[in-house]
């Protein structure tokens, strides 16, 4: 590989890694970014995030299933820099937004984050 070459693909690279950088998302931004979009795995759950402020979970019924369970509803609101989510009335939590393009990570202290990807909604 020429030296041209090869220092093209390592800022190739590094372009790339820069930009699938985990951003925490504030304010506004959380709004703007969750609102109208469903973040899914793409295989086993869906939160679609209405822009109304409205809230629907759907979830596979488990790891080998493809029978859905019914859906939950509830609601979503933006406050001190994070997303709360109140499903079926079980109380609002709130958990910081982390994003890198399409993926998006909700975070609290003391769990795993939740991983997904936005998309425009499937119904």
């Amino acid at each position: 590989m020429k030296a041209g070459t090869a220092a093209a693909a390592l800022a190739l690279l590094a372009s790339a890694t820069q930009a699938a950088e985990f951003q925490r998302l504030h304010g506004r931004e959380i709004g703007a970014r969750l609102s109208g979009m469903e973040m899914t795995d793409r295989v086993h759950w869906g939160l679609v995030f209405h822009k109304d402020g409205r809230l629907t979970a759907a979830e596979l019924g488990g790891r080998i299933t493809a029978v859905s369970r019914a859906e939950e509803s509830g609601t979503w609101r933006v406050g001190r820099d994070e997303v709360c989510l109140d499903l079926a009335g079980a109380g609002a939590r709130c958990s910081e937004v982390w994003s890198a393009g399409a993926s998006v990570q909700l975070r609290r202290d003391g769990e795993p984050s939740r991983d997904g990807t936005l998309q425009s909604p499937r119904r």
